[in-house]
Protein backbone atom coordinates (compact mmCIF):
# COMPACT_ATOMS: atom_id res chain seq x y z
CA UNK A 1 0.00 0.00 0.00
CA UNK A 2 1.18 3.51 -0.72
CA UNK A 3 0.89 5.66 2.37
CA UNK A 4 -0.64 9.12 2.45
CA UNK A 5 2.72 10.54 3.52
CA UNK A 6 4.32 9.40 0.31
CA UNK A 7 1.58 11.03 -1.72
CA UNK A 8 1.90 14.21 0.33
CA UNK A 9 5.65 14.29 -0.29
CA UNK A 10 5.13 13.90 -4.03
CA UNK A 11 2.50 16.66 -3.98
CA UNK A 12 4.95 18.99 -2.19
CA UNK A 13 7.76 18.24 -4.65
CA UNK A 14 5.43 18.77 -7.59
CA UNK A 15 4.26 22.07 -6.09
CA UNK A 16 7.88 23.18 -5.69
CA UNK A 17 8.24 22.78 -9.48
CA UNK A 18 4.78 23.93 -10.42
CA UNK A 19 6.08 26.44 -12.98
CA UNK A 20 7.52 23.49 -14.96
CA UNK A 21 4.65 21.15 -14.20
CA UNK A 22 2.02 23.44 -15.73
CA UNK A 23 4.04 23.55 -18.95
CA UNK A 24 3.85 19.75 -19.00
CA UNK A 25 0.20 19.36 -18.06
CA UNK A 26 -1.40 22.52 -19.43
CA UNK A 27 0.70 23.55 -22.46
CA UNK A 28 -2.01 25.78 -23.94
CA UNK A 29 -2.16 27.98 -20.86
CA UNK A 30 -0.40 31.23 -20.06
CA UNK A 31 0.90 33.09 -17.04
CA UNK A 32 -1.05 35.93 -15.43
CA UNK A 33 0.85 37.29 -12.44
CA UNK A 34 1.19 34.47 -9.91
CA UNK A 35 -1.42 32.33 -11.73
CA UNK A 36 -1.25 29.89 -14.65
CA UNK A 37 -4.50 30.17 -16.59
CA UNK A 38 -5.84 27.54 -19.04
CA UNK A 39 -9.18 26.56 -20.48
CA UNK A 40 -9.52 23.04 -19.12
CA UNK A 41 -7.68 20.02 -17.73
CA UNK A 42 -6.57 19.03 -21.23
CA UNK A 43 -4.45 22.18 -21.29
CA UNK A 44 -6.44 24.00 -23.95
CA UNK A 45 -6.21 27.81 -24.15
CA UNK A 46 -8.82 29.60 -22.10
CA UNK A 47 -9.54 31.15 -18.70
CA UNK A 48 -11.55 28.64 -16.63
CA UNK A 49 -8.68 26.84 -14.91
CA UNK A 50 -6.30 28.61 -12.50
CA UNK A 51 -3.14 27.20 -10.89
CA UNK A 52 -1.35 29.09 -8.14
CA UNK A 53 2.37 29.48 -8.95
CA UNK A 54 3.64 31.07 -5.74
CA UNK A 55 3.04 31.69 -2.06
CA UNK A 56 1.66 29.34 0.60
CA UNK A 57 -0.97 27.97 -1.83
CA UNK A 58 1.60 27.19 -4.53
CA UNK A 59 0.39 24.20 -6.57
CA UNK A 60 -3.28 24.57 -5.59
CA UNK A 61 -5.69 24.83 -8.51
CA UNK A 62 -9.34 25.39 -9.33
CA UNK A 63 -11.33 24.56 -12.45
CA UNK A 64 -14.30 26.89 -12.33
CA UNK A 65 -15.93 25.25 -15.35
CA UNK A 66 -16.12 21.85 -13.68
CA UNK A 67 -16.06 22.90 -10.00
CA UNK A 68 -12.90 20.84 -9.42
CA UNK A 69 -9.72 21.64 -7.55
CA UNK A 70 -7.02 20.34 -5.28
CA UNK A 71 -3.26 20.16 -4.91
CA UNK A 72 -0.57 19.48 -7.52
CA UNK A 73 -0.98 15.68 -7.30
CA UNK A 74 -4.72 16.05 -7.86
CA UNK A 75 -3.89 18.15 -10.93
CA UNK A 76 -1.79 15.28 -12.32
CA UNK A 77 -4.54 12.79 -11.52
CA UNK A 78 -7.27 14.79 -13.25
CA UNK A 79 -5.28 15.96 -16.27
CA UNK A 80 -3.25 12.84 -17.03
CA UNK A 81 -4.57 9.81 -15.15
CA UNK A 82 -8.37 9.90 -15.32
CA UNK A 83 -8.64 10.75 -11.63
CA UNK A 84 -6.55 7.73 -10.52
CA UNK A 85 -4.33 8.94 -7.66
CA UNK A 86 -2.17 5.81 -7.68
CA UNK A 87 -1.40 6.33 -11.35
CA UNK A 88 -0.79 10.01 -10.64
CA UNK A 89 1.67 9.10 -7.90
CA UNK A 90 3.61 6.86 -10.31
CA UNK A 91 3.51 9.59 -12.96
CA UNK A 92 4.70 12.19 -10.45
CA UNK A 93 7.60 10.04 -9.30
CA UNK A 94 8.62 9.44 -12.90
CA UNK A 95 8.42 13.14 -13.77
CA UNK A 96 10.43 14.09 -10.68
CA UNK A 97 13.03 11.48 -11.57
CA UNK A 98 13.11 9.87 -8.14
CA UNK A 99 11.01 8.58 -5.28
CA UNK A 100 10.01 11.39 -2.90
CA UNK A 101 12.15 11.78 0.18
CA UNK A 102 10.56 11.06 3.54
CA UNK A 103 11.79 11.01 7.15
CA UNK A 104 13.42 7.71 8.09
CA UNK A 105 13.00 6.49 11.65
CA UNK A 106 15.24 4.01 13.37
CA UNK A 107 18.92 3.32 12.74
CA UNK A 108 20.89 6.23 11.29
CA UNK A 109 22.70 3.98 8.80
CA UNK A 110 19.52 3.27 6.81
CA UNK A 111 19.48 4.87 3.37
CA UNK A 112 16.64 7.30 2.55
CA UNK A 113 14.00 5.81 0.27
CA UNK A 114 14.82 8.23 -2.53
CA UNK A 115 18.46 7.01 -2.69
CA UNK A 116 17.73 3.33 -3.11
CA UNK A 117 17.56 1.87 -6.62
CA UNK A 118 13.98 1.71 -7.94
CA UNK A 119 12.33 -1.67 -7.92
CA UNK A 120 11.49 -3.41 -11.18
CA UNK A 121 7.81 -2.64 -10.60
CA UNK A 122 8.55 1.07 -10.07
CA UNK A 123 10.66 1.19 -13.21
CA UNK A 124 7.97 -0.53 -15.26
CA UNK A 125 5.38 1.96 -14.01
CA UNK A 126 7.66 4.86 -14.91
CA UNK A 127 8.22 3.45 -18.40
CA UNK A 128 4.48 2.97 -18.93
CA UNK A 129 3.80 6.50 -17.69
CA UNK A 130 6.30 8.09 -20.07
CA UNK A 131 4.86 6.10 -22.97
CA UNK A 132 1.24 6.84 -22.10
CA UNK A 133 1.79 10.56 -21.64
CA UNK A 134 3.62 10.82 -24.97
CA UNK A 135 1.37 11.38 -27.97
CA UNK A 136 1.17 9.52 -31.30
CA UNK A 137 3.09 11.34 -34.01
CA UNK A 138 1.37 14.07 -35.97
CA UNK A 139 2.69 15.92 -38.98
CA UNK A 140 4.42 19.10 -37.87
CA UNK A 141 5.06 18.08 -34.26
CA UNK A 142 8.49 18.37 -32.66
CA UNK A 143 9.45 14.78 -33.56
CA UNK A 144 8.53 14.94 -37.25
CA UNK A 145 10.34 18.29 -37.47
CA UNK A 146 13.42 16.78 -35.85
CA UNK A 147 13.55 13.90 -38.31
CA UNK A 148 12.88 16.26 -41.23
CA UNK A 149 16.00 18.13 -40.15
CA UNK A 150 17.83 14.80 -40.36
CA UNK A 151 16.65 14.36 -43.98
CA UNK A 152 14.06 11.76 -42.97
CA UNK A 153 10.59 12.30 -44.43
CA UNK A 154 8.19 10.49 -42.11
CA UNK A 155 5.24 11.55 -44.25
CA UNK A 156 6.76 9.70 -47.21
CA UNK A 157 7.27 6.63 -45.03
CA UNK A 158 3.67 6.89 -43.88
CA UNK A 159 2.53 6.94 -47.52
CA UNK A 160 4.16 3.53 -47.91
CA UNK A 161 2.47 2.34 -44.71
CA UNK A 162 -1.21 2.96 -45.48
CA UNK A 163 -0.82 6.55 -44.27
CA UNK A 164 0.33 5.55 -40.77
CA UNK A 165 3.33 7.15 -39.10
CA UNK A 166 5.55 4.70 -37.15
CA UNK A 167 3.52 3.66 -34.12
CA UNK A 168 6.55 2.81 -31.99
CA UNK A 169 7.58 6.48 -32.02
CA UNK A 170 5.75 9.14 -30.03
CA UNK A 171 6.17 12.81 -29.20
CA UNK A 172 6.38 13.90 -25.58
CA UNK A 173 5.64 17.65 -25.40
CA UNK A 174 7.59 18.26 -22.17
CA UNK A 175 9.60 15.37 -20.76
CA UNK A 176 11.70 16.02 -17.70
CA UNK A 177 15.43 15.52 -18.12
CA UNK A 178 17.44 14.61 -15.02
CA UNK A 179 20.68 16.14 -16.31
CA UNK A 180 19.27 19.61 -16.84
CA UNK A 181 16.48 19.50 -14.26
CA UNK A 182 14.04 20.89 -16.81
CA UNK A 183 11.57 19.69 -19.40
CA UNK A 184 12.10 19.46 -23.15
CA UNK A 185 10.06 17.98 -25.99
CA UNK A 186 11.31 14.49 -26.76
CA UNK A 187 11.21 11.55 -29.13
CA UNK A 188 9.94 8.54 -27.18
CA UNK A 189 10.50 5.12 -28.76
CA UNK A 190 9.06 1.85 -27.48
CA UNK A 191 11.59 -0.92 -26.91
CA UNK A 192 9.86 -4.29 -27.11
CA UNK A 193 10.95 -7.45 -25.33
CA UNK A 194 10.97 -10.77 -27.24
CA UNK A 195 7.25 -11.23 -26.45
CA UNK A 196 6.46 -7.90 -28.11
CA UNK A 197 5.61 -6.16 -24.82
CA UNK A 198 6.78 -2.68 -23.81
CA UNK A 199 9.99 -3.25 -21.85
CA UNK A 200 11.64 0.17 -21.95
CA UNK A 201 11.60 3.55 -23.65
CA UNK A 202 14.35 5.32 -25.53
CA UNK A 203 14.25 9.11 -25.30
CA UNK A 204 15.82 11.85 -27.43
CA UNK A 205 15.39 15.32 -25.93
CA UNK A 206 14.87 18.09 -28.47
CA UNK A 207 15.22 21.87 -28.71
CA UNK A 208 14.34 24.45 -31.37
CA UNK A 209 17.12 24.90 -33.90
CA UNK A 210 16.06 28.45 -34.79
CA UNK A 211 15.71 31.12 -32.13
CA UNK A 212 14.11 33.42 -34.68
CA UNK A 213 11.30 30.97 -35.36
CA UNK A 214 11.05 28.63 -32.35
CA UNK A 215 7.52 27.38 -33.05
CA UNK A 216 7.99 26.16 -36.60
CA UNK A 217 11.77 26.09 -36.93
CA UNK A 218 14.04 23.11 -37.19
CA UNK A 219 14.32 20.87 -34.12
CA UNK A 220 17.68 19.46 -33.04
CA UNK A 221 18.89 17.45 -30.07
CA UNK A 222 18.74 19.44 -26.84
CA UNK A 223 22.05 20.98 -25.67
CA UNK A 224 22.79 18.25 -23.15
CA UNK A 225 25.79 16.06 -22.45
CA UNK A 226 23.49 13.04 -22.91
CA UNK A 227 20.46 14.01 -25.05
CA UNK A 228 19.69 10.32 -25.65
CA UNK A 229 18.87 7.95 -22.81
CA UNK A 230 16.89 4.78 -22.27
CA UNK A 231 14.78 3.85 -19.26
CA UNK A 232 13.76 0.35 -18.32
CA UNK A 233 15.30 -3.08 -18.70
CA UNK A 234 15.35 -4.28 -22.30
CA UNK A 235 18.17 -6.82 -22.37
CA UNK A 236 18.25 -9.58 -23.30
CA UNK A 237 16.27 -9.37 -26.49
CA UNK A 238 14.95 -5.81 -26.71
CA UNK A 239 14.56 -3.95 -30.00
CA UNK A 240 12.63 -0.98 -31.40
CA UNK A 241 10.41 -2.54 -34.07
CA UNK A 242 10.40 0.38 -36.48
CA UNK A 243 9.36 -1.01 -39.85
CA UNK A 244 7.66 -4.20 -41.10
CA UNK A 245 8.83 -3.95 -44.68
CA UNK A 246 6.88 -4.89 -47.78
CA UNK A 247 5.44 -8.06 -46.22
CA UNK A 248 3.54 -6.06 -43.59
CA UNK A 249 3.46 -9.14 -41.40
CA UNK A 250 3.72 -8.82 -37.61
CA UNK A 251 7.24 -9.01 -36.26
CA UNK A 252 6.98 -12.55 -34.98
CA UNK A 253 5.44 -13.72 -38.26
CA UNK A 254 8.37 -12.53 -40.41
CA UNK A 255 9.07 -14.83 -43.34
CA UNK A 256 12.26 -16.49 -44.48
CA UNK A 257 12.26 -14.41 -47.68
CA UNK A 258 12.63 -11.15 -45.75
CA UNK A 259 15.72 -9.06 -45.04
CA UNK A 260 16.03 -7.49 -41.59
CA UNK A 261 18.22 -4.40 -41.18
CA UNK A 262 19.33 -3.48 -37.65
CA UNK A 263 20.89 -0.13 -36.81
CA UNK A 264 22.26 1.14 -33.53
CA UNK A 265 20.40 4.46 -33.72
CA UNK A 266 16.86 5.46 -34.68
CA UNK A 267 18.06 8.02 -37.23
CA UNK A 268 20.13 5.44 -39.12
CA UNK A 269 17.32 2.89 -38.94
CA UNK A 270 14.77 5.32 -40.40
CA UNK A 271 17.27 6.32 -43.10
CA UNK A 272 17.49 2.68 -44.14
CA UNK A 273 13.70 2.23 -44.04
CA UNK A 274 13.34 5.30 -46.23
CA UNK A 275 15.86 3.97 -48.77
CA UNK A 276 14.79 0.31 -48.69
CA UNK A 277 11.14 0.30 -47.54
CA UNK A 278 10.75 -3.34 -48.54
CA UNK A 279 13.20 -4.38 -45.80
CA UNK A 280 12.12 -4.98 -42.22
CA UNK A 281 14.01 -2.51 -40.00
CA UNK A 282 14.77 -2.41 -36.29
CA UNK A 283 16.84 -0.29 -33.93
CA UNK A 284 19.01 -2.12 -31.42
CA UNK A 285 19.72 1.04 -29.33
CA UNK A 286 23.36 0.06 -28.68
CA UNK A 287 25.90 -2.38 -30.06
CA UNK A 288 26.23 -4.12 -26.70
CA UNK A 289 22.45 -4.64 -26.59
CA UNK A 290 22.58 -6.04 -30.12
CA UNK A 291 24.57 -8.98 -28.76
CA UNK A 292 21.26 -10.29 -27.42
CA UNK A 293 18.68 -8.65 -29.74
CA UNK A 294 15.82 -11.05 -30.44
CA UNK A 295 15.48 -11.69 -34.18
CA UNK A 296 12.54 -13.60 -35.69
CA UNK A 297 13.59 -17.22 -36.13
CA UNK A 298 12.64 -17.30 -39.81
CA UNK A 299 14.89 -14.38 -40.77
CA UNK A 300 17.90 -15.75 -42.59
CA UNK A 301 19.37 -12.51 -44.00
CA UNK A 302 20.51 -9.63 -41.80
CA UNK A 303 21.95 -6.23 -42.69
CA UNK A 304 23.94 -4.60 -39.89
CA UNK A 305 24.09 -0.83 -40.30
CA UNK A 306 27.60 0.19 -39.23
CA UNK A 307 29.28 3.50 -38.45
CA UNK A 308 32.72 4.44 -39.73
CA UNK A 309 34.58 3.83 -36.49
CA UNK A 310 38.39 3.40 -36.30
CA UNK A 311 39.59 -0.21 -36.84
CA UNK A 312 40.68 -0.72 -33.23
CA UNK A 313 37.92 1.21 -31.49
CA UNK A 314 35.89 -0.69 -28.85
CA UNK A 315 32.78 -0.22 -31.02
CA UNK A 316 34.50 -1.97 -33.92
CA UNK A 317 35.31 -4.92 -31.67
CA UNK A 318 31.71 -5.03 -30.50
CA UNK A 319 30.46 -4.99 -34.09
CA UNK A 320 32.62 -8.03 -34.85
CA UNK A 321 31.05 -9.84 -31.90
CA UNK A 322 27.55 -8.91 -33.08
CA UNK A 323 28.31 -10.16 -36.60
CA UNK A 324 29.73 -13.40 -35.27
CA UNK A 325 26.76 -13.95 -33.00
CA UNK A 326 24.36 -13.85 -35.97
CA UNK A 327 26.65 -15.94 -38.15
CA UNK A 328 26.80 -18.57 -35.42
CA UNK A 329 23.00 -18.71 -35.63
CA UNK A 330 23.34 -19.70 -39.27
CA UNK A 331 22.22 -16.36 -40.71
CA UNK A 332 23.60 -14.55 -43.73
CA UNK A 333 25.10 -11.27 -42.50
CA UNK A 334 25.66 -8.17 -44.65
CA UNK A 335 27.25 -4.88 -43.62
CA UNK A 336 26.04 -1.47 -44.71
CA UNK A 337 28.58 1.34 -44.29
CA UNK A 338 28.81 4.95 -45.41
CA UNK A 339 31.77 5.91 -47.59
CA UNK A 340 35.06 6.98 -45.94
CA UNK A 341 35.02 10.25 -43.95
CA UNK A 342 31.22 10.01 -43.44
CA UNK A 343 30.27 9.19 -39.86
CA UNK A 344 27.09 7.21 -40.46
CA UNK A 345 24.31 6.49 -42.93
CA UNK A 346 22.13 9.34 -41.73
CA UNK A 347 24.94 11.88 -42.11
CA UNK A 348 25.38 10.60 -45.65
CA UNK A 349 21.92 11.72 -46.72
CA UNK A 350 22.09 14.91 -44.66
CA UNK A 351 25.11 15.91 -46.76
CA UNK A 352 23.08 15.34 -49.90
CA UNK A 353 24.72 12.13 -51.08
CA UNK A 354 22.62 9.33 -52.52
CA UNK A 355 22.19 6.27 -50.37
CA UNK A 356 23.66 4.30 -53.28
CA UNK A 357 27.09 5.68 -52.42
CA UNK A 358 27.08 3.53 -49.26
CA UNK A 359 28.81 0.17 -49.26
CA UNK A 360 26.59 -2.89 -48.89
CA UNK A 361 28.47 -6.16 -48.90
CA UNK A 362 28.32 -9.70 -47.57
CA UNK A 363 30.25 -10.03 -44.34
CA UNK A 364 33.37 -12.07 -44.95
CA UNK A 365 34.17 -12.48 -41.29
CA UNK A 366 37.28 -10.31 -41.25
Amino acid sequence: MIGEGSAADVARELAARIDLLVLELLPGGHREGHWWRAGDLDGSPGRSLLVNLSGPRRGRWKNFAGDEGGDSLDLVAQSRCGGDLRAALAWGRSWLGRKPSSPISGSSDRRPADLRPPTLEETQRAVATIWNVARPLQRGDAVTRYFAGRAIDLAALAAANYGRLPGVLRCHPNLRNEESGRCWPAVVAAIANPAGELAAVHRIWLAPGSRENPDTGKMVKAPLAAPKRSRGSYTPGGIIRLWRGSSGRPWDAAGGDETLAIAEGIEDALTVAQAWPYWRVGCGVSLSAMLTTAVPAAIGRLVLVADNDPPFAPSTTLLRRVRQRFRDEGREVWLLRPPPAIKDINQLIQLGYGIGTASLGLDNGE
